[in-house]
């Protein structure tokens, strides 16, 4: 936390803000907490995150909750007791290393002698967590990240950017989306509400198009322009004909691939002969006449952007 400039509220009481990170999902949005005798009593969005942009979610705004929370752990514990009448009694960091040293010495270099379990594959703290449980000679166990880095390889692979990746929805006038709760709880939900208005809001002549291709009448499918009903496994299928379209066409900037590509000549033969448009149609249930519309359109906009879920069938992103 980096402390600002302190203050006294109304009533004398001493008052400070403190910045820092909001956890409450992989987005990480930076934070101003308001404190009033060191106690935290209020979050708000920091306007110099790239992020959030000055505001902040419900549920960062509720996470100011769990400081409070009764049960929340302050330091390390130890369970004491079996089944109902088992509980954990707080213990000091010395006694914390002294059970758990020999422990670890003792389970270290065995195959299988330690599983350390993570959530976060990115980062200063995976980092930290990864050498920390390496040096014990742990093995590793990432548990599927909820957000964009579930997109990083195959992103990688196809821009040549090893980072997670960013949709430009905001600057976008044409958005083909494959499943992305766009208007629910994608990536980020402060920067994506926000995105999302600027590209429903657009300019006084011009306002994004929106169509969700998703297996449910979701949120999102809701508040798009076009819904199409696809199930999940059979979107990939829909999105090779959509691009045997504009390869047929010649509807393509080819030069644009780049040496990330790879072979393009090789994916356009097989793509055009395999993704015919009526045998999309009859897999997907999406009538010819709209996939060939839905790729005219969408390389007829001046911005295009095609968007899919973080938990995406692999073969939509490869």
């Amino acid at each position: 936390m980096v402390l600002q400039a302190a203050a006294t509220c109304h009533g004398g009481a001493p008052e400070r803000w403190a910045t820092s990170v909001c956890r409450a999902c992989p987005a990480a949005c930076g934070l101003r907490v308001r404190l009033v005798n060191d106690v935290p009593v209020k979050l708000e969005g920091n306007p110099l995150c790239p992020i959030s942009r000055g505001r902040l979610c419900a549920k960062g705004q509720a996470s100011i909750e769990s400081y409070f929370d009764p049960d929340r752990l302050t330091g390390p514990a130890r369970r004491t007791g079996t089944g109902r009448a088992g509980e954990w009694k707080r213990i000091g960091w010395d006694d914390a290393f002294a059970l758990l040293t020999p422990r670890l010495q003792s389970s270290a270099g065995r195959p299988g002698g330690i599983l350390a379990v993570a959530a976060e594959e990115h980062g200063p703290l995976a980092d930290a967590w990864t050498r920390f449980w390496e040096a014990a000679g742990a093995r590793l166990l990432w548990t599927p990240a909820a957000t964009a880095p579930r997109l990083r390889d195959a992103f990688c692979s196809l821009t040549g950017v090893d980072a997670d990746p960013l949709f430009d929805l905001e600057h976008a006038t044409y958005v083909l989306s494959f499943g992305a709760p766009i208007v629910e709880d994608w990536l980020s939900p402060v920067w994506t509400q926000r995105s999302y208005g600027r590209f429903r809001r657009g300019s006084p002549h011009e306002r994004g198009r929106l169509v969700q291709i998703d297996a449910r009448r979701s949120m999102t499918a809701r508040k798009a322009d076009e819904w199409l009903a696809v199930p999940a496994d059979r979107q990939a299928a829909l999105a090779y004909g959509l691009a045997a379209v504009l390869l047929r066409e010649g509807r393509t900037a080819r030069d644009t691939f780049g040496a990330s590509s790879g072979n393009i000549s090789d994916f356009e033969r097989e793509v055009v002969a395999r993704y015919v448009a009526d045998d999309v149609a009859a897999v997907t249930g999406v009538p010819v006449v709209t996939v060939l519309r839905l790729a005219r359109d969408l390389v007829a906009s001046p911005r295009p952007l095609v968007a899919v879920a973080t938990d995406a069938d692999p073969a939509l992103i490869e």
